[in-house]
């Protein structure tokens, strides 16, 4: 699906966007920003869990970033990697499963 840039800054005006959002808009839709386009899917506390071996205590107690959808938080894989490689974060190897 295509939309004209003209119908685009017309909207997004009356939106209440200021002006240099509204510049950047077209150019992110169509992927051309600079930033890569991740679509990573949003994980289930129970999902991350099994795949990183780790117990539910341990998730909510190295509390990585999360996403509130309908009342319960969800993860990206790849930000809870992320933080828990993280030196600033608190030791995040106490109570995983299987370490020896």
């Amino acid at each position: 699906m295509s939309i004209a840039v003209e119908t685009l800054k017309p909207l997004l005006n009356g939106m209440g966007f200021n002006e240099g959002r509204i510049d950047a808009a077209p150019a992110v839709l169509k992927g051309d920003d600079g930033q890569p386009v991740v679509d990573e899917p949003l994980l289930w506390q129970k999902e991350v869990c099994s795949e990183l071996n780790i117990s539910h205590t341990t998730l909510r107690r190295i509390s990585p970033p999360s996403y509130q959808v309908g009342g319960r938080k969800r993860y990206k894989l790849s930000e809870v990697l992320d933080h828990m490689a993280d030196p600033s974060t608190s030791d995040h190897t106490a109570g995983t499963r299987g370490a020896e």
